[in-house]
């Protein structure tokens, strides 16, 4: 059996013929190059979902496809929220007024200064609509905001599915409350 991991059309177009397995990452593989992979029992993509295989290709060859999500992106996904997160709660303001026991004195109502953003008011930015991206959205879809996207490339077939809205670069930081810059 013959795996074949590729980083360009190019690698994957001269070992294809031979391969039982062909894996990718970040390569849009035309649907031509895979249908000269004869011997393939699966293409296997790593990340969220199939973008960049010609799925109707695997499909007139009889070849599954699977999608296998890479952890490391998810990390980064929820690390950016998190951070989102401690931005509108103003987290370490808050947490230095609990320490310090401000609170006794102040009686009911927050003080100006530790007034917080709610999530759903938001609006979020994507700079870039990969893999980090695309979970990023859906969080914010949950915290109930409306998530605006601007990739080089737009993915119609991926809006509905991750409740975005695709704009251009200058309308992208005119409407976005927050930003998230995901860029390789």
């Amino acid at each position: 059996m013959t795996l074949v991991e590729c980083s360009t059309v190019e690698e994957v177009e001269t070992q294809i013929t031979d391969a039982d397995f062909l894996n990718l990452h970040k390569v849009t593989l035309p649907a031509e190059v895979l249908l000269k992979g004869k011997n393939l029992k699966l293409v296997q993509h790593l990340g969220l979902d199939a973008r960049g295989v010609p799925l109707d290709a695997a499909k007139s060859l009889g070849v599954p496809m699977a999608a296998t999500p890479l952890v490391n992106y998810l990390a980064v996904a929820e690390h950016n929220w998190a951070l989102i997160l401690s931005h509108l709660k103003s987290l370490r303001r808050q947490e230095r007024h609990m320490r310090e026991r401000r609170y006794v004195d102040e009686g009911w109502g927050a003080a100006p200064s530790l007034r917080i953003a709610l999530a759903c008011d938001q609006t979020l930015g994507l700079v870039g609509f990969g893999e980090i991206a695309r979970p990023m959205a859906r969080y914010a879809a949950a915290f109930g905001m409306k998530s605006l996207y601007w990739d080089i490339r737009r993915f119609p077939e991926l809006e509905s599915a991750y409740s975005v809205e695709y704009v251009e670069w200058d309308e992208l930081w005119t409407r976005a409350d927050i930003v998230s810059v995901q860029l390789p």
